[in-house]
């Protein structure tokens, strides 16, 4: 596993909401969404089942983003690292917070093909990573300064 994807909730600082683990809780709350995104089991079985309600679908990250700032919807649901980095090139970093804890962490790969010319790559880039973890830029990569 290359790293765990932590699905968060986002919301605007001044918000309200509060988040134990369960999504039913928030069935009275808005949404928004990333068009064609999986947001792991959990969410997408809450949306389909018509547990939550999505309010907003944007084209991208970044438009997600920007009609929570003009609070067209109450929560943004996004892979954490992403929003993170969104956020802060937004400077949007006083003006929202994520909620804990995440909705679900779903684990990462990075795949190569069966092709013997690979061999190679795969096996220096599985020593890269475990030499980055090792001296800690992994963690650092993986792990940025909280917004």
């Amino acid at each position: 596993m290359l790293m765990p994807q932590e699905v968060s909730l986002f919301v605007l600082r001044d918000s309200l909401i509060r988040f134990d683990g369960r999504l039913s809780q928030l069935a009275g709350y808005r949404f928004g969404v990333v068009r064609a995104v999986s947001y792991g089991a959990v969410f997408d079985a809450a949306a389909r089942q018509g547990g939550i309600r999505i309010a907003e679908t944007a084209a991208s990250g970044e438009q997600n983003m920007e009609k929570l700032l003009a609070r067209r919807f109450d929560i943004l649901i996004s892979n954490r690292l992403g929003a993170r980095d969104i956020i802060r090139r937004q400077h949007a970093e006083a003006l929202v917070r994520e909620l804990k804890p995440p909705v679900e962490q779903i684990p990462s790969y990075i795949a190569f093909a069966r092709k013997p010319e690979l061999a190679g790559m795969r096996d220096r880039f599985d020593a890269a990573l475990e030499t980055m973890k090792r001296d800690g830029s992994y963690g650092r990569l993986v792990s940025p300064a909280a917004p």
